[in-house]
């Protein structure tokens, strides 16, 4: 195979090279252990995740988005 003609290379980042779920895990802990709340951190940030891929993929479905690709992420 050559590789001559190659003029970029590209790849999904997210989740193979940052590791989105430990911070948002730790982070949502975090917040919850200041309010003594206990709860499935990981399903949570899971749920976020899913949650925030729907806003992303659905961006322009319907028309111009009213909102920022990167609002997509914001609590």
């Amino acid at each position: 195979m050559r590789l001559s003609g190659i003029k970029a290379l590209t790849f999904d980042t997210g989740g193979t090279v940052l590791d989105w779920h430990t911070g948002f895990r730790e982070a949502f802990a975090a917040a919850g252990a200041r309010h003594g709340i206990d709860r499935d951190w990981s399903q949570i940030a899971n749920r976020f995740r899913r949650l925030s891929m729907e806003m992303m993929l659905d961006l322009g479905a319907d028309g111009p988005p009213g909102y920022n690709f990167d609002e997509a992420h914001a609590l």
